[in-house]
């Protein structure tokens, strides 16, 4: 517990700098950590978080965190948003390859 508890902090702290270095907004993500389950996954229902892990994984509960410490800053609407930006940008580029094919 002690373990989880200070990467928790770690990963809350060094994703608020990331996102605002001059002044880091203040990050707790509640979750419900599953130890035991079949796969390794993060899973959100209704506005619940849970980290399932097959076994105890700092560096798989470390990625889990960041993710979820994330996930308080991009909200649901800001990613699909970005999701929707980034199909737009893909779309409109083209390779040079494709190109020269076309000519």
């Amino acid at each position: 517990m002690a373990e989880a508890g200070r990467i928790y902090a770690s990963a809350c702290e060094l994703v608020a700098r990331a996102v605002r270095p001059e002044r880091p907004p203040r990050l707790q993500p509640k979750f419900v950590l599953v130890l035991g389950a079949g796969a390794n996954q993060i899973v959100r229902n209704d506005g619940t978080s849970e980290i399932h892990l097959t076994k105890w994984d700092p560096g798989q509960f470390a990625e889990a965190m960041v993710v979820l410490t994330t996930r308080e800053v991009v909200k649901n609407e800001d990613v699909r948003e970005l999701a929707r930006s980034a199909l737009i940008a893909a779309e409109a580029t083209v390779s040079v390859s494709e190109l020269k094919e076309k000519r």
